[in-house]
């Protein structure tokens, strides 16, 4: 069974190393931060946060992806300090300089969110919109839709469901990282009776069978995939 912790704080000064403290075998804690600074206002937060070798990294980058950086680097400052880095592997998922856990980022619109474990796993974080529901047939099966979402009405409700069916299949994707596997056709979801995300993964040869975790926040959806074998 997934166990899952959230820290939802907009006072990142109250984060500490403790909080990793007595990481289960099955669990992945969430730590996500809210905010709206601008890049000139988080930029103290680099100074001290972010490491000589990573500035040089972000000194030429986007006003918005500078702050989606720094931001997920003030998190992980907070809980390891300083000496722990960031990395990315060639298919560009996240994992720690010292490889101590197991991470995944994300970040959508003012939310910004680092998830540790000592299992191979993904989250994904998107803000409550009515593109999902537009480019449905892109990432979701008819099948899919019919299960999971109420099709006889158009509502904010069956926005955000579409909303969350694609969040589910960004963390599970994220999760195996795995290149080339299809939304719509390597990822079909199901819920369970206990209303569960369940998904099946196929892959080449490969079968994977997944329970997604999810948060239903006032402004966005938040999903995780910690697969039962990868």
């Amino acid at each position: 069974m997934l166990k899952l912790q959230e820290f939802i704080d907009t006072d990142i000064e109250r984060l500490a190393s403790t909080m990793l403290d007595n990481l289960a075998a099955n669990e992945v804690r969430v730590f996500l931060w809210h905010h709206k600074l601008s890049r000139p206002d988080i930029q103290k937060y680099a100074d001290i946060c972010v490491s000589a070798e990573e500035k040089g990294g972000l000194s030429n980058i986007c006003d918005k992806r500078f702050v989606e950086k720094v931001s997920v680097r003030v998190i992980l400052y907070k809980l390891l300090g300083k000496d722990v880095r960031i990395c990315y592997n060639e298919n560009g998922a996240p994992y720690l300089s010292n490889k101590q856990y197991y991470i995944s980022i994300s970040h959508t619109d003012g939310h910004f969110a680092l998830s540790f474990s000592h299992r191979k796993h993904g989250i994904d974080i998107e803000r409550w919109n009515s593109t999902a529901k537009r480019v449905s047939k892109m990432f979701a099966t008819e099948q899919e839709v019919a299960a999971l979402v109420d099709t006889r009405t158009i509502t904010d409700e069956d926005e955000k469901a579409f909303c969350t069916i694609w969040s589910a299949k960004e963390s599970i994707y994220k999760s195996h990282d795995l290149e080339e596997l299809s939304f719509r056709d390597g990822i079909l979801l199901k819920k369970d009776a206990f209303s569960n995300l369940i998904a099946k993964v196929s892959y080449k040869e490969a079968t994977f069978h997944d329970t997604i975790g999810y948060r239903l926040l006032p402004d966005c959806v938040l999903t995780i995939c910690l697969p039962a074998s990868v």
